[in-house]
């Protein structure tokens, strides 16, 4: 947290296909802003500006302080940025207003570290979980969370509950949810791979 993240918008009367399409075609980009004890306010604002926060990988985590024209910048989350049907054009971001002194809920990614023992002797390190979904103030909010696999053997598996998160966060998943495991190589694909030496050692044998 803590990166300073601001957005100029301005409040917008005119909401609708065609408005929104007219604004992003002159470089603007529509949104809402909603939250508890208000009414959703349509917004828009500089696609270039809102970019350049969205390229962040830490986004969804980020408070962002937005001003809608004159009033006083209030603090936000990204809710949502949706985009075209092949992910490439930003057509509409969703900001959800941060009530001062209530809790968030917001999903973080697993990050898997370190070369796991079992991988090392032909085990295959199977990942069931990629985002934990977390509670939290504001300015306590993480961007991810570490999942340490290097100590892992095959059989072995990490859960919800083995997770070492600050005192901060409250983790909203069951703790015997298996996060990730380490299995060991299937029979048949020992077996393919054997398959697949012996024609390699039949094609060179041919050559010679």
């Amino acid at each position: 947290m803590g990166k300073n993240l601001r957005l100029n918008a301005s409040a917008r009367a005119e909401t609708g296909g065609g408005v929104s399409r007219k604004l992003r075609r002159h470089g603007k980009m529509p949104g809402v802003v909603y939250g508890p004890d208000m009414e959703t306010v349509p917004i828009v604002f500089e696609t270039n500006e809102m970019m350049h926060i969205l390229r962040m990988p830490e986004y969804e985590t980020e408070l962002v302080s937005i001003k809608i024209g004159d009033s006083e910048p209030v603090d936000v989350l990204i809710k949502d940025a949706r985009y075209d049907h092949i992910g490439l054009k930003l057509l509409h971001v969703d900001f959800y207003r941060i009530k001062r002194g209530s809790k968030v809920t917001v999903d973080v990614p697993l990050v898997m570290q370190g070369l796991a023992i079992g991988v090392k002797m032909g085990g295959i390190l199977q990942v069931n979980m990629r985002l934990i979904k977390i509670r939290s103030l504001p300015r306590d909010l993480i961007h991810e969370i570490i999942v340490d696999v290097s100590e892992m053997d095959v059989g072995d598996s990490k859960h919800i509950g083995d997770l070492d998160v600050p005192e901060t966060i409250e983790v909203l998943e069951e703790e015997r949810r298996t996060i990730v495991t380490l299995l060991a190589k299937k029979a048949e694909e020992e077996e393919k791979e054997e398959e697949e030496l012996e024609e390699a050692e039949e094609d060179e044998s041919k050559e010679e």
